[in-house]
């Protein structure tokens, strides 16, 4: 039983020492806010007027009126709060904020995407 106890007590402090290593908050220094707001995930609708097996998997909008395909970042069916960050180069980014999992703040690279018409 002591051993099962220590082993649950390490791998909390593992866990809380490893929270915040992959936090990018520091790649906001220099870079320009543009926006503050939802990012959420467009899905295709089956049975709709788009072909849901060309339908992009990491298309999301952006407070409701932008839409940007976010390399990496795969949130499932839910909406988060996001930055929309320009650096010096003129390359966007989206800062995704933690949600009620996790502790960090996590950048991805975004293109612009012509939002579809959903209805």
């Amino acid at each position: 039983m002591r051993l099962l106890v220590a082993l649950a007590a390490s791998a909390l402090v593992s866990t809380a020492a490893m929270a915040g290593i992959l936090d990018d908050t520091d790649k906001l220094k220099g870079q320009y806010i543009a926006d503050v707001g939802e990012l959420e995930p467009l899905r295709c609708m089956p049975g709709g007027k788009y072909d849901c097996m060309t339908w992009p998997s990491d298309l999301y909008r952006f407070n409701r009126t932008k839409c940007y395909q976010v390399s990496g970042y795969y949130g499932g069916y839910l909406n988060r709060k996001a930055l929309l960050a320009v650096d010096k180069g003129q390359n966007v980014s989206i800062f995704v904020l933690p949600g009620t999992l996790e502790s960090d703040v996590k950048q991805y690279r975004v293109v612009k995407y012509e939002c579809p018409d959903l209805f």
